[in-house]
C-alpha cells in the first residue's frame, strides 16, 4: 500500500544542499588534497565551521569558511542548490492532493503520469551526476 507524503517529507526532499568551494586558484602553501574550484558536499555546519570529505587517505576534514588553514588562510565559497527537479516534484504533489481525479479523463492521467515519471527519472539521473561528481568514476549509474 502507498501512501501520501507528508508535508514535512515534501520540505526535506526540496532542502537546499550546502557546498563549499574551494577558490579556483590556490596558494602552494594550500592542502594537496584539496582540488581549486572544486564544489565539496559539506556534510555538517556549526556556525563558522563544517566537515567534508575530501577523500583518501584524509577523509572527513574540519575546515573554517573564513580564513582556512587547509587553503592558507583563505576563504571557502558558500554554495547550495534546491534541484529543480525536486521543487517541480514537491508542486505537483501539492497541487495533485486536492484533485479528484475521478473527473479526469484517461488522457489527463496518462499526460500526468508521463510529467510525473519524467520528473523521476530526472531525478535519478542528477543523482547519479552528482554522486559521480563528488566520488568519481567509483559510483556506477
Amino acid at each position: 500500500m502507498t501512501r501520501d507524503l507528508t508535508r514535512d517529507e515534501c520540505q526535506k526532499m526540496a532542502m537546499e544542499t550546502l557546498y563549499a568551494q574551494a577558490p579556483s586558484e590556490l596558494s602552494s602553501c594550500a592542502a594537496s588534497y584539496i582540488t581549486p574550484g572544486k564544489r565539496y558536499l559539506v556534510l555538517k555546519e556549526d556556525g563558522d565551521s563544517f566537515t567534508i570529505d575530501v577523500g583518501a587517505p584524509h577523509n572527513e576534514i574540519y575546515c573554517l569558511w573564513k580564513e582556512c588553514a587547509h587553503l592558507d588562510d583563505d576563504d571557502w565559497v558558500r554554495a547550495s542548490a534546491t534541484p529543480p527537479v525536486v521543487t517541480q516534484l514537491e508542486t505537483m504533489l501539492v497541487m495533485i492532493r486536492g484533485k479528484d481525479f475521478q473527473r479526469f479523463d484517461g488522457d489527463e492521467l496518462d499526460r500526468a503520469e508521463g510529467a510525473l515519471t519524467a520528473l523521476l527519472s530526472e531525478a535519478r539521473e542528477n543523482a547519479h551526476h552528482e554522486d559521480r561528481a563528488l566520488h568519481g568514476d567509483e559510483v556506477s549509474a
